[in-house]
């Protein structure tokens, strides 16, 4: 299960003005007659937001895109698997937020799979979907991608992402050769 950030024990340390009272560890201070408190570190995060990709050109084609089918499969499985573990799940499309935050309720399982039921290809790339939510995603977040192809441009958008400390996942979905060569990337 997820735990909110900054829960994770990390030390103590002296008090200093402006810390909260509840920190302070008064067995510590018991023994020492020094007022010490609880450090904490960044706990493992309880947001997730799933992206994507509805590129319509990216996908396999057809009337019933393949790729397009699998791609909403994975993040239903994804979506469901990290609400049911407590998480707070984000889906965004291409071109707009596709869910709300939901957290783990039933209700909002259902709220996710009708969303994604009623989400169609766009004509929009994820390079758009990445610009338009990444100044939105600090470092707490995790973010994973579903997408059948990453171009050079995304890559590189994504790089900034990481190197600001955000986890990032790639789900890659092959559908075709030319997709292997992203896959590297």
């Amino acid at each position: 299960r997820p735990w909110p950030s900054g829960l994770d024990f990390y030390g103590m340390r002296a008090y200093a003005p402006g810390d909260d009272v509840r920190n302070v560890v008064w067995r510590a201070y018991a023994r020492t007659g020094s007022l010490l408190v609880r450090e904490a570190e960044q706990g493992v995060t309880d947001k997730l937001r799933l992206l994507v990709d509805q590129d319509v050109s990216m996908h396999s084609r057809g009337p019933l895109s393949e790729s397009f089918e699998t791609a909403m499969r994975v993040v239903a499985s994804v979506g469901l698997h990290h609400l049911k573990a407590g998480y707070t799940v984000t889906t965004e499309g291409n071109k707009e937020q596709i869910a709300r935050p939901l957290r783990g309720v039933a209700r909002d399982a259902v709220v996710l799979l009708d969303a994604l039921a009623a989400l169609a290809a766009a004509r929009s790339s994820l390079l758009d979907l990445i610009a338009r939510v990444e100044l939105t995603i600090s470092p707490d977040v995790e973010v994973i991608i579903v997408t059948p192809r990453l171009t050079l441009d995304a890559i590189l958008r994504l790089r900034l992402l990481i190197d600001r400390g955000v986890s990032v996942k790639v789900v890659a979905l092959l559908w075709d050769d030319e997709a292997l060569d992203h896959l590297g990337q």
